[in-house]
């Protein structure tokens, strides 16, 4: 059984993420807990390893999962309100950014305005720091 976005506060029973997969036994024991529901490659190795009667082996992605959750940001956000915009922009910074950025990353597929959002600011950045040390240099 896997367990994806637990309704009415059950979730809070498996902790406070609220992104996360959980992989359960038929008798309910918890075999595997995946950091973003959305890390669609963690969520099926674990559910191979439990069906083969393996071990589950912990997989901490959490960079790859978040920046590819970052396209759906701006849509979800937009949903939720002025007041989950500014939350998001009080609680992480970052990430509000990177969402700005893939706003104008409407041509890609959702899943890749994360990633090239984050290259984008990579490039920015770098290049802003190159004429920063050359001008001071």
């Amino acid at each position: 059984m896997v367990a994806r976005a637990p309704t009415h506060g059950r979730h809070r029973a498996l902790g406070l993420k609220p992104n996360s997969a959980y992989v359960l036994t038929p008798d309910g024991t918890i075999t595997a807990r995946i950091h973003w529901t959305n890390d669609d490659r963690a969520v099926a190795a674990a559910l191979e390893d439990v069906l083969a009667g393996r071990r589950v082996v912990r997989r901490n992605r959490t960079v790859v999962p978040l920046v590819r959750a970052v396209g759906h940001l701006p849509a979800e956000v937009d949903r939720a309100g002025r007041k989950a915009s500014h939350d998001v922009w009080r609680a992480a910074p970052p990430l509000a950014v990177l969402a700005g950025i893939s706003r104008a990353l409407t041509p890609l597929p959702v899943d890749r305005r994360g990633p090239w959002a984050a290259a984008l600011l990579g490039v920015a950045v770098g290049a802003v720091a190159l004429v920063v040390s050359l001008a001071l240099g």
